[in-house]
């Protein structure tokens, strides 16, 4: 029968090393319905903010990216209702992988990079020597009206 007791002790022991340490100011580690609805809401709270910011992110990059080729090609627009469809779409890549780059395009960096500032550099050349073309075209002709109208018929 001492055995028995002895078992129980150490067994009790086990399970008074498992029992959680009281809390610093008193408490017990009960239940705080009121902690865990504070946790539900900040929960929520950031969850709102990140869609604001993916809205936000989205819809700046998508009118950027239209207004930056438009600036090359006037002609090219990009109806108000397709740029939302797009942004709507862009949104939860956003969410995903926030404003970071996705992780298998990180390794590119520097060659992206290079990508869009290079793309830049040619966009406005192309941009510059179409305008410098079309002065030139109505230059001429505003020059052959003006040779057309000194000749007499």
């Amino acid at each position: 029968m001492a055995e028995e007791v002895q078992v129980e002790l150490e067994e009790l022991t086990e399970l008074d090393a498992l029992k959680e340490p009281e809390s610093p100011g008193g408490e017990s580690g009960d239940y705080d319905p009121a902690a865990d609805m504070a946790a539900e809401e900040m929960a929520a709270k950031e969850a709102e903010q990140l869609e604001q910011a993916a809205q936000m992110a989205a819809d700046f990059g998508i009118a950027t990216f239209c207004g930056s080729v438009k600036t090359f090609k006037p002609h090219f627009d990009v109806p108000a209702e397709k740029q939302s469809e797009l942004a709507k779409a862009l949104m939860p890549v956003i969410k995903k992988y926030g404003m970071e780059l996705p992780p298998w395009l990180q390794p590119y960096i520097e060659e992206l990079i290079f990508l869009f500032k290079f793309s830049a550099v040619v966009g406005v050349a192309w941009s510059t020597a179409n305008r410098i073309e079309r002065e030139e075209k109505a230059k001429e002709e505003a020059e052959d009206g003006k040779k057309s109208e000194s000749v007499p018929a």
